[in-house]
Formats: structure tokens, C-alpha cells, sequence
């Protein structure tokens, strides 16, 4: 019979050994697109999505970790590349880590059956794209305390819509269970958070190589054959990175110190700020806000609250960035204004441009001079919003604008539209045009 071991560690988090029976294994889910965070994952997997300079998978393998679970499956469906190369073997974390992938969607259950084939011990089941600390190791001890075949974590919301809900009776049983309902379907308040503690009877009852959801197809099929569900009520902070609101108001609430988490980052008064990252003397940092390693922030410029920068971004003078969020490689020119905003990685913002609260500048965009780009408005990855535009509509079709010819020849920036590249090619094709007897002159302005 397995003993079960509650300690504590230097965060005060429960840690939970399990000594003469096995160690659970953990499946993180991962596969998914992550079409309400367009376009940030138009170029990245969910799982990847940064929070505070660090991707969301990051984070649930930390707090895997944290609870002495090292044997760690992910499964892998949209862009899995990006997420095997950042995590590797997870010998960085010290835990082990193997992948499966799916060729074709199998719905979260039957992602899990694959990665676990024929299981034969405990698994926590999480979702690979949302943000939590709550405390594994207590729900882990009430699911192996009451012998429950299955365990739900749920956690109370004020508007579970996008979520399952359930009802649980005095002995903690999930008597009803329904997936994202409607408004007048709401019965509970108890939100499904997609972690799940199963036991290898559950997981076998998992068909192979077809599509199949924990929440529409398995647990209804529990409750058919009588098996019963246990729901685990926990505290603590849970958020799924849904949609751009959420995602934002996530970092927001981690830098408001409502989720635990591990960084590398020095705070101060509410201000994170990771090593080797370059701010000049006299910016005006107010927090809490987060800045990285090798991001540079030049003069005269303002980090409101609730901004996150990320490793490598370049601000240049006489910005204001307010509860706005720059990705990695993002490039802000003199006196831009960001509010409430998303600039992705490797984004360009060229002088006098101002965007406002929840529109995102995908990746590689590039944004001209002086534009305006209005509340809301999401411009998909590469394209090039031309000098001094209003937008007020989405821009997800179409190629971008090329170079353009002004009365001074053509103008741009050595690291945004007009790269030494570039140069080069115009330089062939402008001496192919103007034949050996004319000139062309390059010039730069620092």
C-alpha cells in the first residue's frame, strides 16, 4: 500500500511523496490552436504564449515540479516544433520529458490516451495554456484518500460560459456536469479547470486512435456505467488564456501578486526588472510592471503600470507605454504611444504612431509613420500599415505594401522595412536602370 507524505517547501506549497506505491505521471495538453488568441498564435503554439517573458508551459512545468511530479508527457498537434525545441528533454527544469503527436486532432482524451497507451499508473491530466498555483499535492492526497477513480479540480468563477460547470453533493461526487453552457444553463458556479487526477481504469476506458473529449464524451461515460467522479474544489489562482482579455488581465493579476510564480527578475516596489536589461537614467518607471533581460528603453520615455517588455525589445525616446505588453524583438521608434496594446515579437512601430487599448500588432508587422491604429483592430502577422493611416478594421488578408518612392527617394530603417538586404537589391536595381554614367547616393541619420 503506498503511504502518502505531505511536506511543505520554501514557498509554503504542500509537496506530496509518495513512498511505496508509484509516482504520478503528468500529461500536459498542448495541442491546441488557440484561435481566440489570434493573431498572436498565428506564428506560435498557445503553450508558448508568453507571460511575464516566459512561455505558459513554463510555467505549468514548474509548478509540476514543484509538487514532485518529473515524469512529464506533453502532447503535440499545432506548430509542435516550437514547443519541442524550447522545452527539449526538460533536463533544464530537472524533470524528464516525452512528446507525443498527434497527426490528427484526437480531442483532448483521446490526446492523453495516446501519449499514455496502455496506462497502468496515476495521471494528472493539465492543460498546457493556463496559468495557476494551485496546490496539486492536496488534491492529489483527497483523490487517493476517498479511492476515486476519477477527480475533477474545479474552481469557483463568476461566469463559468466558457468553461464546464458542475454540482457536487455532500460527499463530493460530481452529480451533474455540463460543458460550456448557456447563460440560462448555468446551474453551479464550479468551473472545470481541465485538470484531472484518473486512475489507469479511467484512462483505458479511453478508445485508441479516434477523437475523444474528457468533457463531452469520457465522464459522461463514467457517470453511464455508474463510476464515480470526484470533484476537488481548490484555491488558489487558475486562469485559461482564452481570448486577448484574458490573457492581458492574466499578467495583470500576476504582477498584482494574485498567482505565484518563479522568475528571474529582481522586484522593487512592484517594478520587475531581469538582468542585463538597459534603461536609461531618466525613463519613469511606474509599477508593478515587468522588464526584461536585453530589452533597452531609451530617453524621456514613460512605463506605465501594468506594461510587460520582453527580452530584446528596443524602445527608442519619448515614448509613454501604458498596460500595453511588447513580445520579444518588438521595436518601438521616437514618441510612440501605446495603450492597453499587444505588439508581437519583431513588430516594427515606426515615430508619431499610437495604438490603443486590446489591438495587436502581429508578428513582423510594420506600422508607418505617424499612424493610428483604433481600439480593438488586430493586423495579422508581415503586413505594413502605410504612413499615416487610421485603422480602424482588422487587416488579416493581402500582401504588404512595398518600398515607396517620396520626393527625398526612399526612405526606412536599416532594422525594420529597409534592411541592408534591401539596400542591396535597390542599389542592382537602380544601377541596372540608370545606366554606368549616373549616381545614387546612401545616406543614414543616426
Amino acid at each position: 500500500m503506498a503511504v502518502l507524505l505531505l511536506l511543505k517547501d520554501e514557498h509554503n506549497n504542500t509537496v506530496i511523496i509518495l513512498r511505496g506505491g508509484v509516482f504520478l505521471k503528468a500529461v500536459i495538453m498542448a495541442g491546441g490552436e488557440g484561435s481566440r488568441l489570434r493573431p498572436i498564435t498565428c506564428t506560435m503554439p498557445k503553450p508558448m504564449v508568453p507571460l511575464l517573458n516566459k512561455p505558459v508551459i513554463d510555467y505549468c512545468v514548474e509548478l509540476l515540479k514543484r509538487h514532485g511530479i518529473e515524469d512529464i508527457s506533453v502532447t503535440l498537434h499545432y506548430l509542435p516544433n516550437a514547443i519541442k525545441d524550447h522545452l527539449g528533454d526538460g533536463k533544464d527544469k530537472n524533470v524528464q520529458i516525452s512528446y507525443s503527436l498527434e497527426e490528427s486532432p484526437l480531442g483532448t482524451a483521446g490526446s492523453v490516451k495516446m501519449a499514455l497507451g496502455d496506462c497502468r499508473d496515476s495521471v494528472l491530466v493539465i492543460s498546457g495554456d493556463a496559468i495557476t498555483d494551485i496546490d496539486l499535492s492536496k488534491a492529489i492526497a483527497r483523490h487517493k484518500s476517498v479511492g476515486a477513480a476519477a477527480t475533477i479540480i474545479l474552481k469557483q468563477v463568476a461566469l463559468p460560459l466558457e468553461y464546464g460547470v458542475a454540482i457536487m453533493d455532500d460527499q463530493g461526487h460530481i452529480t451533474r456536469f455540463l460543458e460550456k453552457p448557456q447563460l440560462s444553463e448555468v446551474f453551479s458556479d464550479l468551473a472545470n479547470t481541465g485538470i484531472y487526477i484518473l486512475e489507469p481504469e479511467v484512462i483505458n476506458l479511453i478508445p485508441d486512435g479516434v477523437q475523444y473529449d474528457f468533457s463531452k464524451d469520457l465522464f459522461p461515460k463514467l457517470f453511464e456505467k455508474g463510476i464515480t467522479v470526484h470533484g476537488y474544489v481548490a484555491e488558489g489562482y487558475w486562469c485559461d488564456i482564452g481570448d486577448i482579455r484574458q490573457y492581458m488581465q492574466a499578467q495583470r493579476d500576476m504582477l498584482d501578486g494574485k498567482c505565484t510564480f518563479e522568475t528571474i527578475a529582481h522586484r522593487n516596489d512592484g517594478v520587475f526588472i531581469e538582468p542585463k536589461a538597459g534603461i536609461s537614467p531618466n525613463t519613469i518607471i511606474n509599477g508593478p510592471c515587468y522588464i526584461s533581460s536585453n530589452a533597452e528603453i531609451g530617453e524621456n520615455t514613460c512605463i506605465g503600470a501594468y506594461s510587460v517588455i520582453c527580452s530584446g525589445v528596443k524602445i527608442s525616446r519619448d515614448c509613454s507605454i501604458k498596460r500595453s505588453i511588447l513580445m520579444d524583438g518588438a521595436r518601438l521608434r521616437n514618441n510612440i504611444e501605446l495603450r492597453g496594446a499587444v505588439v508581437c515579437q519583431n513588430a516594427h512601430i515606426s515615430e508619431g504612431s499610437s495604438i490603443f487599448e486590446n489591438a495587436v500588432i502581429g508578428n513582423k508587422t510594420y506600422v508607418g509613420h505617424n499612424c493610428t491604429i483604433s481600439p480593438g483592430v488586430l493586423i495579422w502577422p508581415q503586413k505594413q500599415v502605410e504612413d499615416g493611416v487610421r485603422c480602424e478594421e482588422n487587416i488579416v488578408w493581402g500582401q504588404s505594401k512595398q518600398l515607396q518612392f517620396t520626393d527625398c527617394g526612399i526612405n526606412g530603417y536599416s532594422d525594420g522595412n529597409l534592411s541592408p538586404e534591401a539596400v542591396v537589391r535597390l542599389s542592382s536595381a537602380y544601377g541596372k536602370m540608370l545606366g554606368p554614367l549616373s549616381g545614387a547616393a546612401v545616406a543614414t541619420e543616426a
